[in-house]
C-alpha cells in the first residue's frame, strides 16, 4: 500500500498538532497503520502507534519539535536539508542565480516547477535578443555561394548572406531593397514587405541549414510541411535589413527539419514562427509527378468510358 498525498498531509498535520515538526516519513513502516492513526485515538494510543510504526520501544519529541526517531548531526539539520534541496533543485536552471531566493515551505515538486519557469523565461528572453553581427567582416556565404546550396533564384531568392552556420542554427541576412517588385503593389504609397515573404526568408535560411548536411544539395528541393505560432511584430519597410536567427527545435531526421525562426530589424523583433519542412530528391519528385499524372489520365479515361 502506498500513501496518498492526502494521507501524508493528514499524518503530518496530526504530528504537528502534537508539537512534532520534523519526522522520517518511512512509508513502508507506517502505511499499515494509517487507518488507525486516522481514528480519533488518544495521545497515549497515538504514541503507541508511532512506536509501532517506527519500531521503537520509546518515542518522544525534542523541544525543537523533532521526533526522536531521527539521528541528527546538527540541531538545524532539517533546515540544512531543505536548503540543500533548494540549491540542488535550482541547479536545474543551468546557470547561477544572481539574486535572493525566498522559499516558503519548499519541496522538490515546487522547487522543480520554479526552476523550470525561470529556465523557460531565460530561454525566451535569450531567443528574443537580436544576433550581434559585425557587418564590416566578410559573411560566411554570399548570394552566389548560397545558390550553390538552395535551388531558389532571383527574383525569389530572399537571402543575401549567411553569417553563422552550425549543425543546429543559422543566421541569415536579407536586404529589403526599395527596388523589389513586391513593394510596388504592397501597398502603393505605403510599401510594406509581405509577411509571407518574411516567413519565406526564414525557410530559405533553414534550407541552407538542412541542405548543407547533404553532399549533393543541388539534387534536392525543400518543401514546407507546416507553420505554427507565426506572429508579426512590426512592419518591414523598403531599405530595412532583415536578420534571421534560426534554430533547430529537434534534430534533423529523415530529411525533416523542425525549426524556430526569428526575424529582426535592428534590435526589434519583426516576425517569428515555428516551421517544418522536408527535403526531397528531384528524381523522386519527378517519379511522384509522373505517377499521379498517369493515374489522373487513367481516371479521365475511365470517366470517359463510363460516360459513353
Amino acid at each position: 500500500m502506498e500513501l496518498t498525498k492526502q494521507q501524508i498531509q493528514f499524518i503530518d498535520n496530526r504530528l504537528k498538532s502534537r508539537g512534532i515538526k520534523y519526522w522520517d516519513i518511512r512509508v513502508e513502516l507506517i502505511d499499515h497503520i494509517v487507518s488507525d492513526i486516522e481514528d480519533n485515538c488518544t495521545t497515549d494510543d497515538f504514541e503507541e502507534k508511532l512506536k509501532k510504526a517506527f519500531n521503537k520501544s520509546s518515542i518522544s519529541v525534542t523541544p525543537n519539535g523533532i521526533l526522536d526517531n531521527l539521528n541528527l548531526h546538527y540541531k538545524n539539520e532539517a533546515a540544512r536539508h531543505k536548503l540543500l534541496d533548494i540549491v540542488g533543485d535550482l541547479a536545474l536552471i543551468g546557470m547561477p542565480i544572481r539574486g535572493k531566493v525566498i522559499a516558503n515551505k519548499p519541496g522538490h515538486t515546487i522547487n522543480a516547477k520554479f526552476a523550470k519557469k525561470v529556465s523557460d523565461m531565460i530561454k525566451s528572453e535569450r531567443k528574443n535578443i537580436a544576433p550581434d553581427i559585425n557587418f564590416s567582416k566578410k559573411p560566411l556565404m554570399d548570394s552566389d555561394q548560397i545558390m550553390k546550396i538552395i535551388p531558389h533564384r532571383p527574383p525569389f531568392l530572399l537571402i543575401d548572406e549567411i553569417h553563422e552556420l552550425s549543425d543546429s542554427h543559422a543566421i541569415g541576412v536579407y536586404n529589403a531593397s526599395p527596388d523589389e517588385a513586391y513593394f510596388e503593389g504592397h501597398f502603393p504609397g505605403s510599401p510594406v514587405m509581405p509577411g509571407v515573404l518574411q516567413i519565406e526568408f526564414m525557410a530559405q535560411t533553414g534550407g541552407v541549414l538542412i541542405l548543407g548536411t547533404v553532399p549533393d544539395p543541388e539534387n534536392y528541393l525543400t518543401f514546407f510541411m507546416k507553420m505554427d505560432e507565426v506572429k508579426f511584430k512590426r512592419v518591414v519597410n523598403p531599405g530595412d535589413k532583415l536578420i534571421c536567427k534560426l534554430e533547430l527545435i529537434s534534430p534533423i531526421r529523415r530529411g525533416i527539419i523542425h525549426m524556430k525562426g526569428l526575424c529582426f530589424v535592428g534590435d526589434e523583433l519583426a516576425s517569428e514562427g515555428k516551421l517544418m519542412a522536408k527535403i526531397i530528391k528531384k528524381n523522386k519528385l519527378i517519379f511522384i509527378y509522373n505517377y499521379f499524372s498517369l493515374k489522373n489520365k487513367g481516371m479521365r479515361k475511365m470517366s470517359a468510358s463510363l460516360g459513353n
